[in-house]
């Protein structure tokens, strides 16, 4: 199955947040040659490492003055 670009984008973005292949690899617990990989399009970014990408997304993106504050608030 071709790499899915939606998934590159968010192994991507996830380590440019953490500053770089290496910390993305530390933090998903795969080697930083992987990360590469999917990274350059070589290998297909599985899915649970996509779902553990949009996580960090997701955790980078919460504005600090507000995210104690959205805990605190009813659904």
């Amino acid at each position: 199955m071709p790499p899915n670009p939606l998934y590159a984008e968010c192994i991507q973005r996830a380590a440019a947040l953490l500053g770089g292949c290496a910390a993305l690899a530390a933090r998903l617990g795969v080697p930083q040659r992987l990360v590469e990989r999917w990274l350059d399009g070589r290998c297909a970014v599985p899915e649970g490492a996509f779902l553990r990408a949009v996580d960090i997304l997701l955790e980078k993106n919460v504005p600090p003055e507000t995210g104690r504050e959205a805990d605190r608030r009813p659904l």
